[in-house]
């Protein structure tokens, strides 16, 4: 199978990693909706939601609870956030492997919010230059992280994949 978010996991496939663990892996969206948009992936290919173990539900919770605290302690997220779970195709899921979106808002932001939605997947800039500005967002928000998750196993940590 090929799976853009399994080959993320696997570290076959770029992205910029905010935090990984034995059950999950947290990445920067490659096309944010705002500064911080963030997916919480199981580290297993689970297609929908209903698919995961509840444990594994209960830890890819508890890992966004603690990436929202962090984000608020680095200055990230102060007004909100959403929580999106798109599940199944027929609910715009682009890509069949389960992942929660965490996205950063800021009050009055709802038309740029909405504007950027409608526009995510257009490349206005080159790919070298979000990364860069991505992985400058993650090094930033790196030391708050650290305090609001447990420290990553051996061999898992976000060593700027």
């Amino acid at each position: 199978m090929d799976c853009l978010f399994c080959n993320i996991v696997n570290q076959t496939e770029p992205a910029v990693v905010l935090y990984r663990d034995a059950v999950c892996t947290v990445i920067l969206d490659v096309y944010p909706m705002s500064e911080g948009h963030a997916l919480v992936l199981p580290n297993r290919h689970v297609a929908l939601a209903s698919e995961l173990d509840p444990t594994e539900f209960q830890h890819l919770t508890r890992v966004w609870q603690g990436l929202l605290r962090a984000y608020r302690d680095a200055g990230v997220a102060q007004d909100g956030a959403n929580l999106l779970l798109n599940d199944g195709s027929a609910a715009n899921q682009h890509v069949p492997h389960v992942h929660l979106h965490l996205i950063p808002r800021k009050r009055g932001d709802t038309a740029k919010t909405l504007l950027s939605f409608a526009t995510r997947m257009v490349n206005l800039f080159t790919g070298r230059k979000r990364h860069a500005a991505l992985q400058t967002f993650a090094e930033r928000v790196a030391p708050a992280i650290a305090m609001h998750l447990p420290a990553p196993q051996p061999g898992a940590s976000p060593a700027g994949d």
